[in-house]
Order: structure tokens, then sequence, then C-alpha cells
């Protein structure tokens, strides 16, 4: 009798330091706060666990097929190179916040395909990892576990080759519009100069219409357009956030930057590195003033020779602004296809 009444106080106990703990806010539920290795060992033990108890009776499939590998190449682009990198690619806003940190899948990979379907088609509960499968089938699914296992062995300028051509042409387009494969267009053909920098399409980064030298007969914005190019070619990555508005918005492929210091982060350095090898021909020009805002659009021939070789044609809509300062960029579209396609 008096072991069960000790069990049952020492159980009591337990429920109100539970329960003490629980309503008092002491725990620290912040992402920045580092977790205890004790939190850290549990959580990960629960999980590997629990992934493994439901990935026994997973059929893998063969994962060698090129169709697979380009399916897999186009969608770990759209929806995953933010969290875990690409080759080449430096720590992005969203990764850099995240706890636990999403694992950089361009150095260390997935050895272990049936876990690796199980969690991107699944998630995993409160870590930013969502369920793909709610919205893509498992064809879809084994086509990124086929990526993923072959992620750590490619180079950047691999990588990006292979979304781009995956891709079909997606382009500085927030909408279907230059994203979608044109009919002509022939397969694997790469029609996307503008890529996500160190990502699937950052190997044609910077192929801009604003390519061209400005002169002094230009109006103020047209050679704010030019400095802006001038800098990147430079790699003056100081004089290119200079000119962008800290809420610029500029339209990707596949996505969108939602400010200066994500563009910074994201592809602003790729941008530089290919420019410097770019040759740029102006073939037209246009631009619009009302009040403080202005635009600029720009069509140009890009052509770069070496292991990069192509030949492009861009064009870009930038938004302007005129502060005290002077003009500052608000909105940049950039859209390419090569210059071949009819």
């Amino acid at each position: 009798m008096k072991t069960i009444k000790f069990a049952l106080a020492v159980i009591l106990v337990v429920l109100i330091a539970l329960a003490f703990f629980i309503y008092s806010g002491v725990y620290n539920v912040a992402a920045d706060e580092p977790d205890s290795a004790a939190l850290h060992w549990f959580v990960e033990t629960v999980r590997d666990r629990s992934i493994e108890s439901r990935i026994e009776d997973i059929e893998v499939p063969p994962l060698d097929e090129a169709e697979l590998l380009a399916a897999g190449a186009e969608h770990y682009d759209a929806m995953c190179v933010i969290c875990h990198l690409a080759p080449g690619m430096r720590d992005t806003e969203i990764r850099a916040g995240l706890n636990p940190r999403p694992p950089n899948l361009a150095e260390h990979g997935e050895d272990h395909p049936a876990e690796a379907f199980w969690v991107i088609k699944n998630g995993i509960k409160m870590t930013g990892m969502p369920a793909w499968g709610v919205t893509h089938d498992d064809d879809s699914i084994w086509s990124l576990v086929a990526f993923v296992q072959k992620l750590p062995e490619m180079s950047p300028e691999e990588y990006r080759s292979l979304t781009a051509q995956a891709a079909g042409g997606h382009s500085h387009e927030s909408g279907a519009g230059d994203g979608a494969r044109s009919e002509a267009q022939a397969p694997g053909e790469e029609s996307t100069p503008h890529e996500h920098a160190g990502t699937a399409r950052g190997a044609q980064d910077g192929d801009h219409g604003s390519g061209v030298a400005s002169s002094a007969a230009d109006s103020a914005p047209v050679q704010t357009v030019a400095r802006f190019f001038e800098a990147l070619t430079t790699g003056n990555t100081g004089q290119v956030q200079t000119l962008l508005a800290p809420d610029v918005l500029i339209f990707e492929g596949g996505g969108v930057e939602h400010s200066r210091e994500e563009y910074a982060s994201h592809h602003m350095q790729s941008d530089a590195a290919f420019l410097r090898g770019a040759s740029h021909r102006l073939i037209s020009r246009a631009e619009g003033a009302s009040g403080e805002l202005a635009w600029v659009a720009t069509e140009a021939r890009i052509t770069k020779s070496g292991d990069d070789d192509m030949d492009l044609a861009s064009t870009e809509t930038m938004i302007l602004h005129e502060t005290a300062d002077g003009w500052r960029i608000r909105h940049i579209h950039w859209s390419s296809q090569s210059a071949a396609s009819p």
C-alpha cells in the first residue's frame, strides 16, 4: 500500500511540474533559441524511429532513368531549392531562420530512397517540411528522390544546365506565359538565360537586356538602368544594392523575390559572375514616365562563348521610382529564350 501511495505521489508531482512547465511559458519556443542537446536527441530519435517504422513496405522503383531525373530537377528547383540549396548556392534567408535547419542536400544528398520518398510525400510536423504528397503524385515524388540522390555529385554548372533544360524555357515570368515551353522549341533547349544564382537556373543569370552603355543624352531612368547593369558586370554588388529599392519586386522563373535583401542573398552573385563573360547588343529600348515613376523596356541579344556557350534573345522591363537620392529600381521583370527560337 505504501508503495502505491508513493507511486501516486510521484505521478502527481510529475503532473504538477509538467503543468507548470506548460502553462508558465518558461520554455522559449523562438526559432532563434538553440535547442538543448537532450531535446535535440529526443526529437531526432522520435523522428527517425517514426520514419523507420513506416517505410518497410515501400518498394523502390528504378531511379536511373534520364526522364525521371529531368522531372525531378524541375520539381526540385521549383519547390526545394529555397530550403535545401543547390551546388554553389549560398544560404538563403528562409533556411537560415529555420529551426531545425533543413539539410543541405547539395552536399549530403539522401542515401535511403524509401526514407526520402516517405519524407517528401508526408512531410515532418513542426519542421517546415511540407507534405508534397497532398499536391503531387507518387511518380513526381520518386523523380525528386532520383534527383536528390544525384545532387551532391553535380557541379553548379551541371545543376544549372540540367534544371534549365528540364524547365523547358522557364523565364522571369510570374505566370505561365514565357515559363511554358514553346511548341516550336526543341526538347532540352535552354530558353531561360536568367537563372537563380547558385541554383538550377543560375548559369544563365545576368542575361539581361540592360547591358548597353547609356549616354549623357539618355534620361535619368535609362542611365540608372545602365549603371545597374554596369555594376553587375564589374562585380560592384554594393552599387547594385544601392540602385535597388529595399522592397524591389523581381519576377523569376518559378518564383518571385520580394526584396533587395532576398535578391542579394539569392542570385545576385551569379548574375555578376555570368555577366563577366557575356556580350550584349541592344536591339530596341522604350521608356515612359509619369510623375515619380518611370519604366524602361529593353530588348537585347546576349551571347557567350566557352563552356556556357549560348545565344539568347532577352527582354527586360524595369519600373523605377524617383527618390531624394535619385532613381531607384522598384520592379524587374526578366525573360529570355534561345535566339534560334521562332
